[in-house]
């Protein structure tokens, strides 16, 4: 499958050329990095989308990405007040 590059604002020329197989959900858990993980997917020519982790469930079922990133925060995972 060959992807068209996108352009610089994150918007890919076309939808088309992305395929519906070739989309990355973003997780975010309040990473200061997840605005630049998107933004280098977008220029390898990856359509990605970001998502707070509030919404996950829903995004992932509407969306129906072929992989997930999880954009971790400061919390930490063994924490009793880190997201789940």
């Amino acid at each position: 499958m060959q992807i068209k590059a996108i352009r610089t604002l994150g918007q890919p020329e076309s939808y088309n050329n992305v395929g519906a197989d070739n989309r990355i959900l973003i997780i975010d858990f309040g990473s200061q990095v997840t605005q630049l993980i998107a933004r280098r997917l977008r220029e390898s020519g990856v359509y990605c989308e970001i998502a707070p982790y509030s919404t996950a469930k829903q995004k992932l079922r509407e969306f129906k990405p072929l992989g997930i990133i999880l954009s971790g925060g400061p919390s930490s995972v063994n924490s009793s007040s880190a997201p789940l």
